[in-house]
């Protein structure tokens, strides 16, 4: 059990920082890793969101309370409460991540295709950019814990809501970083691409999936 717990540990610790480039093999073993890759940080969220939902169950049932109280007001349906209170909302998240998973290959391969002249496989490139999006969804259960530790309440004072505050925006440029590292260096190493090229690349995608994620989520 516990060398089982090391090997998840060390997966983990070299989804999060890179040590080795990614391997030149067939687009398919590349598609298999970076999918693992995303099953692992998805899988330890998951476990973690449980956890702390049983730990502080009183803490999200009175939640879930004040938010059923405003969607009823609002007719809101079964499904939609269902998503919006714990544990529910765990879907949502996690059709938010796919989302912008396949938003960041697609988006990212359009970006590739008119800035490079080499042509490259759309199998090789989207193994590529997922294992860079494993990569920045790995502080997200840095995140949780967070939110768990330290929830926003309408009790909580300013200053504890600007730390929260403060963290998250932290951790956004966490995973930005640690992300576009992971892109530039399997860029270079399988296609040779200039690292500012790569950062452009990512950035840009990057930046307008976000932001329009957001959009959909707050308005």
């Amino acid at each position: 059990m516990i060398n089982k717990l090391k090997k998840v540990y060390f997966r983990y610790k070299e989804i999060v920082w890179p040590t080795k480039p990614i391997e030149k093999a067939e687009p398919a073993e590349l598609s298999k890793s970076a999918l693992r890759d995303l099953l692992l940080v998805s899988g330890c969220y998951l476990l973690l969101y449980f956890f702390f939902f049983i730990v502080k169950y009183s803490t999200y049932q009175k939640y879930n309370d004040r938010v059923l109280v405003d969607l009823n007001a609002k007719n809101a349906g079964v499904f939609l409460r269902y998503l919006n209170t714990y544990p529910g909302n765990v879907i949502y998240i996690f059709i938010s991540l796919v989302i912008f998973a396949v938003s960041m290959v697609l988006v990212s391969y359009l970006f590739s295709f008119f800035l490079e002249t080499e042509k490259r496989k759309f199998s090789i490139h989207s193994a590529i950019t997922l294992r860079a999006v494993a990569s920045a969804f790995s502080v997200f259960p840095i995140v949780l814990i967070v939110n768990s530790v330290f929830p926003v309440s309408e009790t909580s004072g300013k200053f504890a809501t600007s730390l929260l505050v403060s963290s998250w925006i932290i951790l956004a440029i966490a995973s930005y970083v640690i992300s576009i590292r992971c892109y530039i260096i399997d860029n270079e190493n399988v296609y040779g691409q200039p690292r500012r090229r790569s950062g452009i690349v990512w950035t840009i995608p990057f930046y307008f999936v976000l932001n329009f994620m957001f959009g959909v989520i707050f308005n």
